[in-house]
Formats: structure tokens, sequence, C-alpha cells
């Protein structure tokens, strides 16, 4: 929430496994890529607030998946910059403490927009 790179590098897993889409980004894989991509973040946006807004929480035996509202606010302009995004996050519990594994974060839409409903003329099959 305060923009510490050093807080937010010790949330995720040190593995060349781990995956961070950043809004309207490529994928990261691995620490060292996404170590690179928050440092330059909170290297050019240094008056950043991220706050989280649980949308969903589902914990496993090993594994933990958040959905959640991340409300930006960049400060340095007047007024201060706001967009909410929706992510994504999953942990994995490695015997200490509970580390990231994948961060998805995309812009929420201004409106929010629902499933279609289905119809008779649509398959009923998924996969």
């Amino acid at each position: 929430e305060t923009a510490d790179f050093t807080t937010m590098l010790s949330v995720w897993e040190h593995s060349p496994t781990v995956l961070c889409i950043h809004p309207l980004g490529t994928s990261l894989q691995g620490i060292e890529q996404i170590r690179s991509s928050w440092q330059n973040i909170l290297r050019n946006n240094p008056a950043l607030r991220v706050v989280c807004e649980p949308i969903q929480q589902r914990p496993e035996q090993a594994l933990a998946i958040h959905s959640v509202r991340e409300h930006i606010t960049v400060f340095g302009s007047n007024p201060p910059l706001q967009q909410t995004m929706l992510a994504t996050n999953i942990y994995r519990f490695d015997g200490q403490g509970w580390r990231m594994i994948l961060h998805h974060s995309s812009p929420q839409p201004a409106t929010p927009t629902g499933m279609p409903e289905a119809t008779a003329s649509r398959p009923t099959r998924l996969h």
C-alpha cells in the first residue's frame, strides 16, 4: 500500500515460475523480471498508493486465490490520478508462509458487464 519495494518483493515466491501481468502489459515470468518491473514502476511513481479491496478469497490446502479491487492513487498532480483495477492474486504456502506466485491485473470497466444470457440457439457444452 505504501510503494515500498522491499515489502513488495517479500510477498513474492523467489522462483523462475512466478508470473505477473500488469494492466494491459505483457506476461513477466520469473522473479528477476518481476523484480525489475516493480522497481521501474516504484522508481517512476514514488508517490503511489494501492489499497486492496477484497472481492473473494478462496483458500485451499497449499494455494489461496484472492480476487481484489486495487484502488490506485498516484500523487504529484493536482488532482491526484486515480484508477481502479481488478486483480487476481494466487499464493502458495511454502512451509514458512504464503508467497505470491501469480498477479494478474486489468483496468476495471467503467460499467460492470456480465455474461450474456444463455439462449436456446447457443450450445450448452463449455469444453
